[in-house]
């Protein structure tokens, strides 16, 4: 199974994000919270986000290199159930339309990795910490890892369900170990199974007679026949194609 796969993780992300931080002059007396230092970045944060979450948040950036040792502020509130995430972005990346394309990945990645599958809105702010536009969360789902691959499950997708196709991924060699990032959702009967491919791929005859072939050994294999689509995306998880089931043959 050949695919032209991209393979960018959700932390790469952030490392890309990391350059485009810059750390505020706060000016005046206004108050953002406790602050505590990860590896140069200034990490606010006030209630009722506690303590404790907030250093689950310093320590990831530490582990994704969002926290590089360049002086960046950052800050993390709460309102209701939904955490926003505010940074400082230079002035230069402020209007950069290619650039928001990574904040719908970036807070898939804060709400499962520090906030327990919470909605997270990413708020990029001006140097005195004032918003200048917001990035609602989009839920992908909840997250397993198999052998390189990211996949994230809907909630109308049973955690066996997800291992059952993890485990298919890792035989076919889909799974390789090679950072791809996937995602498997469910449409009345429909089962949709998507992925990041290289630009053009969608494009590509082959890779798309292959693909729906894919489809319905996914079909048979994993979901006991139920329908299966693919869907292409690329690198900022934007749709590109769906395509239908073409029936497996294999026994």
């Amino acid at each position: 199974m050949v695919f032209s796969l991209s393979g960018p993780t959700m932390k790469k992300y952030l490392i890309f994000l990391a350059f485009i931080s810059l750390l505020p002059i706060l000016q005046g007396c206004t108050d953002f919270g406790k602050m505590k230092t990860y590896n140069g970045v200034d990490l606010y944060h006030k209630a009722p986000v506690t303590d404790a979450e907030a250093e689950r948040l310093g320590i990831y950036l530490i582990g994704a290199k969002f926290a590089d040792s360049t002086e960046k502020s950052v800050q993390i509130t709460r309102v209701g159930p939904v955490y926003q995430f505010r940074f400082v972005i230079k002035e230069a990346n402020q209007n950069d339309t290619a650039l928001f394309k990574y904040f719908k990945l970036f807070s898939a990645e804060l709400s499962n990795e520090v906030f327990n599958g919470a909605p997270v809105d990413i708020h990029i702010c001006d140097k005195h910490f004032k918003t200048i536009r917001i990035f609602p969360y989009e839920d992908l789902g909840r997250k397993k890892f198999f052998d390189g691959v990211e996949l994230f499950y809907t909630a109308n997708i049973k955690p066996a369900e997800a291992d059952s196709l993890g485990n298919y991924l890792i035989k076919s060699e889909f799974a390789d170990g090679s950072d791809k990032i996937v995602q498997i959702a469910k449409n009345g009967d429909t089962y949709r199974f998507s992925f990041t491919v290289k630009n053009g791929a969608e494009r590509d005859t082959v890779s798309l007679k292959t693909a729906r072939f894919y489809a319905g050994d996914i079909s048979k294999k994993v979901f006991a026949g139920a329908p299966v689509e693919i869907q292409l995306h690329d690198i900022f998880w934007t749709p590109l194609k769906i395509l239908t089931m073409i029936p497996s043959k294999q026994k």
